[in-house]
């Protein structure tokens, strides 16, 4: 009878050391896991702060541009204008 009790707790305590021994293998994974899943969210929003940066130069650019076309525009109307009314 006693060494049915020790054969008993003896396959018990190895069914739970394989499990935990599995278990940590399946947790050091998921750490590995999301650590290159960390590093690549890392990566991907510095990437966003260099496009971001871009975005606003361009877009700066576009401005300055659309400027520069407005005002010759203006001009242009505003000249005929006056040499209308100097024309009797």
């Amino acid at each position: 009878m006693r060494n049915l009790i020790l054969g008993i707790l003896f396959a018990s305590t190895a069914i739970l050391g394989f499990y935990a021994y599995q278990t940590s293998q399946k947790v050091t994974g998921l750490q590995a896991d999301l650590a290159a899943k960390t590093e690549a969210v890392t990566a991907l929003q510095g990437e966003n702060s260099t496009l971001t940066g871009q975005i606003a130069a361009l877009q700066a650019q576009v401005d300055a541009a659309a400027a520069a076309v407005v005002a010759p525009a203006t001009e242009t109307e505003a000249a005929p204008a006056t040499a209308s009314a100097t024309n009797p």
